[in-house]
């Protein structure tokens, strides 16, 4: 009995150190990196809110804080960050806006996260951060502005989130995308050489249902395959440049026997 007793107890100490290690490496305040001192910015406070104004602090990741003087955070000034040698940044929920050039040249930033509060991106704002390879935009982004990632040659993954309606010239411009996903639910994409290759890289495209226009010369030369899950979509100037695509397109959706299309891509119905 005294033996079974001892067993029990083993195996019931086993369980408990396992299950408190476990809860131990899920931690989420442990995944969450510690916001920069407010020491590290020059930042103007206004009624109720703080913008960043300048970056004058050592770490190359910065991460924003969320709160200055206990004031929400709300803007990235112009040019705040832009020509400085950082090399990831954190956008925390509370901006709204991140203005032109504010991260302009920043050529060893490779990682960028923007927060689900920010719903523009301005001119310019990450144009030829040439290491940029990771790229996680807000979910309620809204529009992207000329150029704002234009020269981000590092770029090969990127998801579009639904919400982006308003695409402006070469927003995403000079890119080396090999993979690219659209959230479902996204109706406009693109126009006037937004998501321009240099590499002709990107072979394949998939649209999801949602999609209801096609900007004229979005993505350039260099496309193969683009598959549509609904209905054709209206059809800007050449959208794949001069590539000869091949367009695969649902059975039972509607619009494609459309003899203009007909003349610049081979239509495969399946």
């Amino acid at each position: 009995m005294k033996k079974v007793f001892v067993s029990f107890f083993l195996i019931l100490t086993l369980i408990v150190t396992l299950g408190a290690c476990s809860k131990k490496e899920v931690k989420p305040e442990e995944e969450k990196r510690k916001a920069n001192p407010a020491s590290d910015f020059e930042y103007h406070v206004g009624e109720e809110t703080v913008s960043i104004k300048s970056y004058k602090g050592d770490s190359k990741d910065v991460v924003i804080p969320e709160k200055i003087e206990e004031l929400p955070v709300i803007f990235i000034q112009v040019c705040a960050f832009a020509g400085t040698d950082i090399e990831s940044v954190d956008i925390p929920d509370t901006v709204t806006d991140i203005g032109e050039n504010a991260f302009y040249g920043c050529e060893k930033l490779h990682t960028v996260k923007i927060g689900n509060g920010v719903e523009v991106v301005y001119r310019k704002a990450f144009q030829n951060c040439k290491s940029l390879e990771n790229l996680t935009l807000s979910s309620k982004i809204a529009e992207v502005q000329t150029a704002a990632f234009s020269g981000c040659s590092s770029l090969t993954e990127l998801h579009i989130p639904k919400t982006l309606n308003k695409w402006y010239t070469e927003a995403f411009y000079g890119n080396s995308l090999t993979k690219l996903t659209f959230e479902d639910g996204i109706e406009n994409i693109g126009g006037h050489a937004t998501l321009w290759n240099y590499k002709c890289d990107l072979k394949e495209i998939t649209f999801p249902a949602s999609v209801k226009k096609l900007g004229e010369w979005t993505f350039g030369d260099g496309v193969e395959h683009a598959y549509f899950l609904g209905d054709a979509p209206e059809f800007g100037k050449k959208p794949f440049g001069e590539s000869k695509v091949t367009i695969h397109y649902k059975k039972g959706t509607k619009g494609w026997d459309n003899t203009e299309l007909e003349q610049w891509y081979t239509l495969v119905e399946e």
